[in-house]
């Protein structure tokens, strides 16, 4: 089966992935900010080369709202 090439700038099968000023910009519009906590712990994810799943584990064990 014959797949044709991606168009650049086109999403790809699993869709498209934003950096993370790109998502920043788009949570101010919704009044969403980093408090300087969360951007410091997301700043040691990548000094320490956190992987996804323990950056999800650890954001919602430390973040998350009792209740959601």
């Amino acid at each position: 089966m014959h797949v044709p090439p991606r168009r650049p700038g086109s999403p790809g099968p699993r869709g498209v992935i934003l950096g993370r000023a790109a998502f920043a910009r788009i949570s101010a519009v919704e009044g969403i900010e980093l408090t300087p906590e969360m951007r410091e712990t997301m700043e040691r994810f990548d000094h320490d080369g956190v992987d996804a799943e323990d950056r999800r584990s650890q954001i919602v064990a430390r973040f998350a709202q009792p209740g959601r």
